[in-house]
């Protein structure tokens, strides 16, 4: 999640008072006036939970996914992108078997009433 998606989701008034700075530079951040300052990228992405990575927010300092993040939470963190590329890809591999069979095939997308 960037910290835009982050500010989106938990509001300007949160944000600030979670991470630490003011609305206006939460205003900044959200609308990519600045970004965060290389001296706080590790305190902004622990406030958020992890949430926002390091390489999330400033891919320049950052250049790995898994860089600036706690060795106890890198594992977890990269399980849930390997798991979020697996999705991906078994998607995709699902929209190709459609074109392939071609649009006299239904696509079964599981039980219409499932509760």
């Amino acid at each position: 999640m960037n910290i835009q998606t982050y500010i989106q989701q938990v509001g300007l008034e949160l944000a600030a008072k979670t991470l630490g700075v003011s609305v206006p530079a939460i205003k900044h951040y959200r609308n990519g006036i600045r970004r965060i300052s290389p001296s706080k990228v590790i305190s902004v992405c622990a406030a958020t939970g992890w949430k926002v990575t390091p390489h999330e927010a400033r891919p320049d300092i950052y250049p790995n996914p898994a860089d600036g993040i706690p060795l106890e939470r890198a594992a977890d963190f990269l399980d849930r992108r390997s798991a979020e590329r697996r999705a991906l890809e078994r998607r995709e591999q699902e929209r190709r078997d459609h074109e392939r069979r071609g649009s006299g095939f239904p696509v079964d997308h599981g039980p219409e009433n499932a509760a």
